[in-house]
């Protein structure tokens, strides 16, 4: 998703403050009640990084807290009356911080993986086992192959 698609559904939030909250979200921080705990909030984060990037919120340990506190349960897009598709606006936000190398520490063996299989394209890399393997499965029809005939 390119940046004018993502700024095209920011818009679409009408800031009516629907976004699920308490028991319906679980990213919703009940003891702060911050905006950036809303839907709403992560979607201004996620603006902010993508219009301002000279303000620096790619770098912003709030950004990187609330952004990634988000499992992508989709209740929030579920529930807007607007249709706004806050996961994606949230991931499109993550991409951001993970570019910009500020994530939480324990995604940093998950990221190094998906750095390290989609090197050159989106298709994954074939695994180190899968050509003996394939291998042996050619080798083993074609012995099925002998005995049939």
């Amino acid at each position: 998703m390119n940046e004018e698609e993502i700024m095209g559904m920011v818009w679409k939030c009408s800031l009516c403050g629907f976004c699920p909250k308490d028991i319906e979200c679980p990213a919703f921080d009940d003891d702060a009640r911050w905006e950036s705990s809303y839907a709403r909030g992560k979607v201004a984060i996620v603006h902010g990084m993508i219009k301002n990037p000279h303000l620096n919120f790619q770098e912003s340990d709030l950004a990187k807290e609330r952004l990634f506190s988000c499992t992508g349960c989709g209740h929030c897009l579920y529930i807007c009356p607007s249709g706004v598709n806050v996961p994606d606006i949230i991931n499109a936000g993550k991409k951001v911080l993970v570019d910009a190398g500020n994530y939480p520490e324990p995604h940093s063996n998950i990221i190094e993986n998906i750095k390290e299989q989609f090197q050159d394209s989106c298709r994954p890399k074939k695994p180190r086992w899968f050509s003996s393997i394939n291998r042996d499965l050619e080798s083993s029809h074609q012995t099925r192959r002998k005995l049939k005939s």
